[in-house]
């Protein structure tokens, strides 16, 4: 990604915020945007969650995947995990 980026700004003279901007790359990285995003993922996916309260730690594995698929990637993994173990306790 970072690639592109740089291309694009070679050829247009655009800053590299303003790049990232115009092609929706900014990484989400408010709480209360990724705790709303994770209360829809366990909300959909209510078995896994019990499987995460259960013991099975994949489980939360496949929960930030849902999340960095809903996000297209913008959100930090390890900031998910953290909230949705929160979510789940």
């Amino acid at each position: 990604m970072a690639k592109e980026i740089l291309e694009i700004m070679f050829k247009s003279g655009k800053s590299a915020e303003k790049v990232i901007c115009e092609l929706n790359l900014k990484v989400i990285s408010k709480d209360e945007e990724l705790e709303e995003i994770a209360g829809d993922v366990i909300k959909n996916n209510p078995k896994v969650a019990e499987d995460f309260k259960s013991g099975k730690t994949q489980a939360l594995q496949f929960l930030v995947g849902q999340i960095m698929r809903q996000t297209q990637g913008r959100a930090n993994p390890t900031k998910i995990a953290e909230i949705l173990t929160k979510k789940l306790k």
